[in-house]
């Protein structure tokens, strides 16, 4: 009797043992990095502070990296100090551009000799402009303060002119309006942009696309009139020249100057039922740059709220064809389903061409990917989540997908895992190029919250990887640079 307990308790062990290994096994195949055939990794900085958002990355024409460090808190209250580096890709040589307060919206000028960002400093309600040169490592002063809270998030970030010489921002005010700056990067006074209106933006939301002309002597901004007509108006380099070129229309929200200088595209109710205008639903419209042949180029009104869709234009692709615009379509809520995606539009006959898309259900239920592609981490991710490559037509994308649960889990909803993809504009295809890899101390994957950005030639993408072990309850990230072979780097 004694036997045979034995030799049943050896099975059961035995077959333990096997159904261990079969389980690491799958959650390898699983979890396991899969970069596609060829695509090289390589760990950059080994802090475990990394971050590339809020404006940070590649440098346009030089190998280096602008990121921020700082320690992810436990709680909810921010780190004090939240440092911003600069890493050389040749040399491995990380220098640390500025150490006090709190620094964001870093951004490099077209030519890399700058990167301007704001900062404020702890316990001080004030925001600071700086410039920072990579030559000299020196940082200029910008006059001009504000308080914190005028700024709001990622609100100020600086847009540069094609010359480098000089920056446009946006800014708060108390009293809920908004101005339109002008810097110069030497440190010459800045300047406000049509203060007689009743509010200018950029942009409303998280990024603003290109805003100047390509000899950067003029930049355009949506300007607020009297009665609340809206307006898109220019002005020359030194903020004088003020000239209307399309309106007065309906809510415009954002716009984007084409590469060439051309066309103007941007988001506007402007033909939709009043009703839509007031719940702020836009189509993206295009014009020429002197605010002739304005037309509609999508057209997203629908009888029934679930049907409808929303527009907004994040920019355009290196040869001018396409603008680069977000989607939202239904009604944005934690009770309903609705959908949200990336997509190219043609600007000569309004095309939309899917990149991603994706649609949520109520909170607590079921979320689908219609096209097995990786999502962004949170919603403000569609922003910065994403780059287009400078010297080819392809985009990378870091965000979410999702990884079936093994045969005895499929009571359990699938597995969600971070993925790193490029997407082909030419071929209409993505490629998935980095997943997320399980450890023993944690998931790493690529930073929803930290968009990828690619080095001048097109050929390598830095991302930040973070790991979530929330069993030590640490949490950490550092960077990552992902080689491409030479099959997907297709000529420019």
């Amino acid at each position: 009797m004694v036997k045979q307990a034995l030799k049943l308790l050896g099975a059961c062990a035995l077959a333990a043992v096997l159904v261990g290994l079969a389980w690491i096994a799958a959650e390898k195949a699983l979890w396991g990095p899969r970069p596609v055939g060829g695509v090289t990794v390589e760990r950059l900085t080994q802090h475990g502070e990394a971050r590339l958002q809020l404006g940070s990355g590649c440098a346009p024409t030089e190998r280096r990296i602008a990121y921020y460090r700082e320690a992810l808190p436990t709680g909810h209250t921010p780190p004090k100090t939240r440092e911003l580096w600069v890493f050389d890709l040749d040399s491995r040589l990380d220098t640390k551009v500025w150490g006090v307060g709190r620094a964001y919206d870093a951004t490099w000028s077209p030519d890399s000799a700058r990167l301007a960002f704001t900062y404020a400093e702890e316990g001080k309600d004030e925001v600071a402009l700086r410039a920072w040169e990579a030559r000299s490592g020196k940082t200029t002063d910008i006059p001009f303060r504000a308080r914190g809270g005028e700024f709001g998030f990622c609100q100020g970030r600086p847009v540069w002119s094609p010359d480098g010489l000089r920056f446009a921002f946006q800014l708060l005010r108390p009293d809920e309006s908004w101005g339109v700056f002008i810097c110069p990067a030497d440190g010459s006074p800045v300047i406000e942009v049509a203060p007689h209106h009743s509010r200018n933006t950029i942009a409303e939301g998280q990024v603003a696309p290109n805003v100047w002309s390509a000899d950067g002597s003029r930049l355009a901004f949506i300007g607020h009139g009297a009665a609340g007509r809206v307006h898109i108006c220019t002005v020359d380099a030194s903020g004088g020249d003020l000239q209307v070129v399309a309106g007065p229309m309906a809510e415009i929200t954002a716009l984007a100057w084409s590469g060439d200088g051309a066309r103007l595209v941007f988001a506007t109710s402007e033909g939709r039922p009043r009703s839509e205008q007031q719940d702020g639903w836009t189509d993206l419209w295009i014009m020429n740059a002197d605010g002739s042949g304005a037309r509609a180029l999508t057209h997203g009104t629908h009888p029934n709220p679930d049907g409808r869709l929303a527009w907004r234009p994040l920019g355009w692709t290196n040869d001018d064809r396409y603008v680069i615009a977000r989607w939202t379509k239904g009604e944005v809520s934690e009770e309903k389903t609705w959908e949200r995606g990336l997509a190219l539009v043609d600007a000569d006959t309004g095309q939309a061409i899917s990149v991603f898309e994706e649609r949520r259900g109520p909170e607590g239920g079921a979320r689908r990917l219609l096209d097995r592609c990786s999502s962004t981490a949170d919603f403000h991710g569609v922003f910065n989540a994403w780059a287009a490559s400078p010297a080819a037509p392809q985009i990378a994308m870091v965000g979410r997908s999702q990884a079936a649960r093994l045969p005895w889990e499929l009571g359990s909803a699938g597995k969600e895992r971070g993925a790193l993809r490029l997407y082909s504009i030419a071929e209409r295809s993505t490629v998935e190029l980095f997943a997320s890899v399980r450890r023993n101390d944690g998931y790493w994957f690529p930073f929803g919250q930290s968009g990828p950005s690619w080095t001048p030639d097109g050929e390598q993408i830095v991302v930040a990887m973070r790991r979530d072990a929330s069993r030590t309850g640490t949490c950490d990230a550092d960077l990552y640079l992902l080689t491409l072979p030479p099959d997907l780097v297709p000529d420019p």
